[in-house]
């Protein structure tokens, strides 16, 4: 009874709540799931658009000229009679050898070495300089058969009469010639992009492109021209004596053995004794005569002009394409373009002498330059996907030119030994492109 009484108590106010819902759902009816079937799908569109290559072009093209001083490497020594010891007994060539001795191209001479036993007042004995007698026996040659400069024949220090040579050398090159040169073609790493500003009718579009290229630049040429080539001859005398073949380095000795009876004698082991006889050519020490001549050829001397460095294309402009279908493209770009170079101008110059080793000087300039430039491109484009693709295309670029000069200093007066000039000139450069391209 308890429990009915309660349900009893319980059923008027449950009707209460349940009308009153009801009249709560008339009153906020439950809103419907929207309907988005009438929308229009979004798909993002790639705006820009980045090609990453490889890019050949046509060699800079250079003039070369100018004339220098390819002075000795020796000092014209004196002609005094040659007094007090050598700074050392051999090894001479192409060194200074200091005071006391001569220093040519193909050979020295130096103070005579030779001495006497002597016995002296204790029972000993002394090694003492023999008598001046105008000859020594510490001196060196090059060659008695060296091919001359021309290549028609062959020279030697040994002349007619018994007489020994020395020579020092020295040019000064007279090329009046410009010396053009094409230039090397490179191929450098490429970096551009490009970013679509809209449609102009229904297959083509306007960008805006910008780019940067990295090319080397490569130039050289080497040939003979014509120089003046002065040659210092100092005469020495060999009084009549048969000098070995060059190159002959003085004192020279021989190990022989000991002839006893016809027979060659030995030591109790067996081994041939042996002596050393003193085969040493004695030479003057003072030149009988110096002569200086100058003849102008163009084989003696021979330039290498060399110019190396690098450069980069800055470059932007306008950009219109016409799209072939949804993967092909025709993309035609015209604009400004900057160009910084920096290249390293070097000379060298090589005298070959009739006798001894080739006369070298090496000079070197560096130069930066900064200098304004237009380009054309013409470019294929096939997109694989809709990210990336591939591009071929030709170009076509043009800038102006900047000279640079070598000067060469004497490095013991810093006096001016030659400037020689070069052109290096950007016009009219071609070339191909071509790498992966990608959108984003």
């Amino acid at each position: 009874m308890k429990y009915l009484r309660i349900a009893l108590l319980l059923l008027p106010i449950a009707a209460l709540c349940a009308r009153a819902a009801d009249e709560d759902a008339k009153s906020n009816p439950e809103e419907d799931i929207p309907d988005f079937s009438n929308l229009d799908e979004f798909i993002y569109q790639p705006k820009s658009n980045a090609t990453l290559g490889m890019r050949y072009i046509s060699g800079v093209k250079t003039t070369f000229s100018g004339n220098g001083y390819l002075a000795a490497p020796e000092t014209i020594p004196s002609l005094t009679p040659l007094v007090g010891a050598p700074t050392s007994a051999s090894g001479y060539a192409g060194v200074t050898v200091g005071t006391g001795g001569r220093d040519y191209h193909d050979g020295y001479v130096d103070p005579d070495t030779r001495s006497e036993t002597v016995a002296n007042a204790n029972g000993t004995t002394s090694q003492v300089p023999i008598p001046a007698d105008g000859k020594t026996n510490q001196w060196s040659y090059d060659t008695n058969g060296q091919e001359n400069a021309a290549g028609t024949g062959t020279t030697s220090q040994v002349v007619a009469g018994d007489y020994m040579q020395f020579h020092i050398y020295s040019a000064t090159s007279e090329d009046n010639v410009i010396h053009d040169h094409p230039g090397k073609g490179t191929t450098g790493v490429e970096l551009a992009s490009n970013h679509d500003m809209g449609k102009i009718g229904s297959h083509i579009t306007w960008t805006i492109f910008g780019g940067v290229t990295l090319n080397d630049i490569e130039s050289s040429t080497f040939g003979n021209v014509n120089a003046a080539v002065t040659t210092v001859t100092d005469t020495y005398d060999l009084f009549g004596q048969t000098v070995p073949n060059g190159p002959y380095t003085a004192p020279s000795t021989v190990s022989q053995n000991i002839i006893s009876n016809g027979q060659i004698l030995v030591n109790s082991a067996g081994t041939p004794v042996t002596e050393t006889i003193d085969t040493t050519t004695l030479l003057g020490t003072t030149p009988l005569s110096r002569t200086t001549t100058t003849a102008t050829d163009d084989v003696s001397v021979a330039d290498h002009w060399k110019l190396h460095g690098a450069y980069l294309t800055f470059r932007a402009g306008p950009a219109l394409t016409y799209n072939f279908n949804d993967h092909l493209k025709f993309t035609f770009s015209a604009g400004p373009a900057l160009i910084d170079a920096s290249s390293t101008y070097t000379v060298t110059e090589v005298l070959t002498p009739n006798t001894g080793a080739q006369i070298i000087g090496t000079f070197q300039d560096i130069e930066d330059k900064v200098l304004p430039a237009a380009y054309a491109d013409a470019t294929l484009e096939y997109d694989i996907t809709d990210r990336a693709g591939l591009y071929l295309g030709a170009f076509y670029q043009v800038a102006g030119n900047y000279e640079q000069t070598v000067s060469g200093y004497a490095e013991d007066s810093n006096d001016s030994t030659g400037s020689w000039q070069t052109k290096v000139d950007f016009g009219g450069q071609e070339g191909l492109r071509g790498g992966m391209s990608f959108r984003f």
